[in-house]
């Protein structure tokens, strides 16, 4: 988990930047004049606007860290069970030859991935609202 967070955060970063840009000074300042506190005018004027930028991104990067084989494999070895590594070992037979098992494994790491970044789209559709 740390060797992802490594190489991922600071391509979470690069993504909810633009929405960080998109809070409004005005805002902050006019919920002081309101008499918010600054965890109130986090909880309840930043923070739902960056949700969507924070969750599109964790769906981005999570479909990015899931198909990340080399780089899995690259920082922990063929030892560690993860889901890229287990169908490559299937594939190439090191275990035992099962293609259908690889195949099905694939086919839904596809799917998971195909709905993280279907959920990336349709929140960063949200958080361009913020934007303008």
């Amino acid at each position: 988990v740390l060797a992802y967070l490594y190489f991922q955060m600071p391509l979470m970063v690069l993504l909810i930047q633009p929405s960080l840009h998109g809070l409004r000074r005005e805002w902050r300042e006019a919920a002081i004049n309101l008499g918010a506190t600054n965890l109130q005018y986090w909880l309840r004027i930043a923070f739902p606007i960056l949700a969507p930028a924070l969750i599109g991104g964790f769906l981005l990067l999570f479909a990015h860290s899931f198909g990340a084989y080399a780089t899995a494999w690259t920082l922990t070895g063929p030892d560690i069970n993860l889901v890229t590594v287990q169908i490559a070992a299937l594939v190439r037979g090191e275990v035992q030859l099962e293609p259908g098992i690889a195949d099905a494994m694939a086919t839904i790491s596809l799917a998971i991935m195909a709905v993280c970044v279907a959920g990336y789209q349709w929140t960063h559709a949200r958080a361009q609202r913020w934007q303008r």
